[in-house]
């Protein structure tokens, strides 16, 4: 009876001690967790407070419209506190200026044929063909034509890997037609730049890509890939370089003047994020972006390049709300008003170009046909 007794005893005083060794550990857990969870509402307090003061910078930055850029995209552009400019900081061993253009998605034969074209009118200047989406079989085509093998200087949009240089002599017969030395490929990297970098509509990247070339050439002829030289263009290239230059005293900048003022084929909304007014473009011709031949002086490169790249890193004044490129109505009178067409990044340089020479039409822009 007592055996019985002590052993029920000792079982008691065993599941007494588990019982309170379970119910001091759970304290802290609960404790823990109770912790944990202030700590969470904490943070998600502070996110929400965050967030809302992101939204309301951006709003902020919206309403006020200013050209919020982040300077990392700066920087990698070339926009640093000594900036490479002309004529000190060129490419070398070619002919200038560098000829520009891009491909997109679906436009292999027109770079073959653009590539083929510069080459046999302007053998001695090199080409630098930005590809925005070629799929990898149409862009070894394009490279079999547009092979770079020199020591190029650093490309800021141009990583190691991309850098594509096959050996002379290929296997296709387009090789023939390009001189590898001075042709090369570059393929534009998206991820380094906002999203809507990418949207095709807003063309973004053509401010970007032109100011990558600029700060690495010193001098170039911006084409659309659709373009094509003639048997005239070298002796009018050689004129307008002369033009460009002026002796240290030229404008820096020429292109084809059209006859519809930029109010017309501008959001009245972008002019806010340059501090203007429509008014100050009734009679200012809308140039066109292709040829476009700049020369990146210390006046181009901060009072043109600058504010329009801002301006396409800056979503809400490349784009404005309600903006389009389709349905232009030219026949409203006055012939100034807005047209319900919007040229996007062509917008944008002109309205730039406006303020850089203050509005004087004589001094804007000259005529050019390649």
């Amino acid at each position: 009876m007592r055996t019985k007794n002590f052993v029920l005893f000792l079982i008691c005083i065993v599941g007494s001690s588990v019982f309170l060794c379970l119910v001091g550990n759970q304290r802290p857990s609960i404790q823990t967790i109770v912790t944990e969870t202030h700590k969470q509402l904490s943070n998600l307090k502070n996110f929400k407070a965050n967030d809302s003061n992101m939204f309301s910078e951006n709003l902020k930055d919206a309403e006020e419209k200013r050209l919020v850029a982040d300077e990392k995209y700066l920087m990698l552009l070339g926009f640093t506190e000594n900036p490479r400019l002309y004529p000190d900081s060129v490419l070398k061993n070619t002919t200038l200026p560098l000829i520009v253009t891009h491909v997109s998605e679906d436009q292999e034969k027109h770079g073959i044929g653009f590539a083929r074209n510069v080459q046999h009118f302007l053998p001695n200047h090199s080409i630098s063909i930005y590809n925005l989406g070629l799929g990898q079989y149409e862009l070894e085509r394009v490279i079999y034509l547009c092979i770079q093998c020199s020591n190029a200087e650093k490309k800021p949009l141009l990583n190691e890997k991309d850098r594509i240089c096959l050996p002379r002599g290929g296997e296709l017969e387009l090789v023939k037609h390009c001189n590898n030395s001075r042709c090369n490929v570059i393929n534009f990297d998206y991820s380094q730049f906002p999203s809507h970098v990418e949207d095709d509509r807003l063309q973004a990247y053509r401010p970007l890509l032109i100011q990558d070339a600029l700060n690495r050439a010193g001098s170039i002829l911006y084409l659309d890939v659709t373009q094509r030289l003639h048997s005239g263009s070298y002796r009018t290239l050689c004129t307008m370089t002369n033009k460009l230059m002026g002796k240290g005293k030229g404008p820096g900048i020429l292109a084809h003047a059209t006859r519809h003022p930029v109010s017309s084929l501008t959001h009245p909304k972008m002019f806010g994020y340059f501090h203007t007014e429509p008014d100050a473009y009734y009679f200012l011709p809308m140039i066109e972006m292709s040829p476009l031949l700049l020369l990146n002086t210390l006046r181009i490169h901060s009072e043109l390049m600058l504010p329009w790249v801002q301006c396409a890193l800056t979503r809400d004044c490349l784009g404005p709300l309600g903006a389009q490129s389709a349905g232009c109505r030219f026949d409203k009178k006055p012939q100034y008003r807005y047209s319900g067409c919007h040229h996007y990044d062509g917008s944008a340089l002109n309205v730039a170009l406006g303020l850089m020479f203050q509005f004087e039409e004589r001094r804007l822009v000259s005529l050019i046909y390649l």
